[in-house]
């Protein structure tokens, strides 16, 4: 997760000495040589030994070699953004100084990674430059955008809030857009509430709008809300926003994905077939990692497996050349998948590892195949226990039940063999629920009738499997009986009775009247 450490007050960094000294690494650039910063703040290196342990303890600088490193490039690229560009042009000014024009600027804009990074450089060099300060609204606005393909959603958003603040009507639509998505990246509980109020004030084919619909539709999909998501990811998905056009692009991958997630595969399919022509139309090649990594989750919901793996694989790697790192674990989850699928559980494995070390470096959307795929390798490593842990604890278990069709009926059994019925009784709820608040799409309902079969079949088993003793005990703990009355009933003594119900407890892993009762058939808590 990017962390903001420019918009943060001083007071929050160790001291002033290591403030000033991690506005000075900043700008030295992401590795930094002890010498060569002592030398740009005219101290000798033993001086600067305590802050540079301040910042090492407070997790702001790591060691590397024989160099200083920043640990997130976000927290570099906040405090640069924080200095005022005459002060940033000037230290760079006394870097080249220090440096003797014997080698280049930090961090040149060839020796960059990914485009992106290319691109963000460009950008901040040319804020520090003198005379900036005509174009420094166009260029923030510029990038806000970078900043937000690129995951670093807090970095992102300030940017837009800048931009917004200068109350500039040729910037304001697309800022806002920006800083709505960055919102909703980020997870910020307000984005949805910023993107409603986006869509009531902001013209329909503003970008701010188009943008607005793509956080809401997402918001909405998380809540099980499924039609209202639809209806959102259809909002300007033909013509997009003109003046930002890459919004236009996220709405119609956006469709296209749930789309596939409810099995509604051709006209996902149709739909990318469209996506393919207008991107090539409105060469928006720099977009064709996040396409294909779209494609390769619409082939794998309609079983081409080979195929879905081949895309995935092209878009990840174009994805990376570009440097948005927003679908690479998608495309990751997509191969993870096909691997689980071919019993190479330690390829799977060891892709989710890459999916989770993408993640730790920026913010991603969320990937259904990611979660279906990572808690059956754990069923698959640990047993079920480890994966019934993992479901009981899985904040997007309702995505999950929503984007696979084998989820539901899978996670019941699961939990049924890690002896967790409440769990699976839970799951079965979610899935009904589901499936009820959305009868226009029949996977739903059909997954969750497979999910109610699963767990009324292991409820008969585990009936049938009670002695006749202690099936009649538990009807009558179902009647609201006490043990006295019920040892009357069965002519035992009241310690046979809690003799029995203590062995029932223990077959069905509960402890309490109220829990055996949900396992009688035909009682009205069954």
């Amino acid at each position: 997760m990017d962390r903001d450490v420019g918009e943060l007050p001083r007071g929050r960094l160790p001291s002033e000495r290591s403030w000033q000294l991690l506005r000075a690494a900043a700008v030295v650039g992401y590795r930094v040589d002890l010498s060569e910063l002592a030398s740009l703040m005219r101290r000798g290196v033993v001086e600067l030994l305590p802050a540079v342990d301040e910042l090492l303890d407070a997790g702001l600088l790591t060691w590397s070699g024989d160099c200083l490193t920043f640990v997130a490039e976000p927290d570099r690229a906040a405090v640069l953004d924080a200095l005022p560009p005459p002060v940033l042009a000037a230290l760079r000014t006394d870097l080249d100084r220090v440096r003797g024009a014997t080698r280049p600027a930090a961090d040149p804009p060839d020796t960059a990674v990914d485009e992106l990074s290319r691109a963000v450089h460009l950008v901040r060099a040319a804020l520090a430059r003198p005379g900036a300060a005509r174009l420094a609204d166009d260029l923030h606005a510029l990038l806000a955008n970078l900043l937000l393909l690129k995951g670093q959603s807090a970095t992102a958003r300030a940017a837009a809030e800048r931009v917004l603040a200068t109350q500039d009507d040729r910037l304001a639509d697309e800022a806002a857009g920006t800083r709505v998505a960055a919102m909703a990246l980020s997870g910020d509980p307000e984005a949805a509430v910023c993107a409603e109020e986006l869509l009531a004030t902001a013209p329909p084919t503003s970008t701010s709008a188009v943008a607005a619909a793509f956080v809401l539709s997402n918001a909405l999909w998380d809540s099980g809300r499924l039609t209202e998501s639809l209806r959102l990811a259809r909002h300007r998905v033909d013509t997009g926003a003109g003046a930002a056009p890459h919004w236009w692009l996220w709405q119609r991958l956006g469709l296209i994905n749930k789309l596939g997630l409810l099995r509604r595969l051709d006209e996902a399919t149709e739909l990318m077939r469209a996506t393919v022509t207008e991107l090539a139309a409105r060469r928006l090649t720099s977009y064709e990692g996040n396409r294909l990594i779209t494609q390769a989750q619409l082939l794998l919901a309609g079983g081409e497996l080979a195929s879905a793996a081949d895309h995935a694989r092209a878009g990840v790697t174009a994805a990376r050349l570009t440097g948005s790192p927003l679908l690479v674990p998608h495309g990751l989850a997509v191969q993870a998948e096909v691997a689980l699928r071919s019993d190479d559980l330690e390829t799977a494995v060891g892709l989710l590892a890459e999916c989770e070390a993408v993640r730790a470096g920026a913010n991603c959307l969320p990937s259904t195949t990611h979660t279906w795929v990572a808690v059956r390798c754990a069923a698959r490593r640990h047993g079920p226990r480890r994966a019934a842990a993992m479901a009981a604890d899985l904040a997007g278990r309702a995505l999950l039940l929503a984007g696979e069709p084998e989820a539901a009926p899978w996670l019941v059994t699961t939990a049924l063999a890690a002896e967790d019925t409440e769990l699976a009784r839970q799951v079965v709820r979610d899935a009904e629920r589901l499936a009820d608040d959305n009868p226009a799409f029949p996977t739903l309902a059909t997954a969750a009738a497979r999910a109610r079969e699963c767990l009324d079949c292991d409820a008969e088993h585990r009936w049938t499997s009670f002695s006749d003793v202690e099936q009649a005990i538990a009807r009558l703990v179902a009647q609201g009986m006490t043990n006295r009355q019920i040892a009357t009933r069965v002519k035992l003594s009241p310690h046979t009775v809690n003799y029995h119900l203590r062995v029932l407890f223990r077959k069905l892993g509960i402890s309490s009247r109220a829990e055996l009762v949900r396992h009688v058939p035909n009682s009205t808590a069954a």
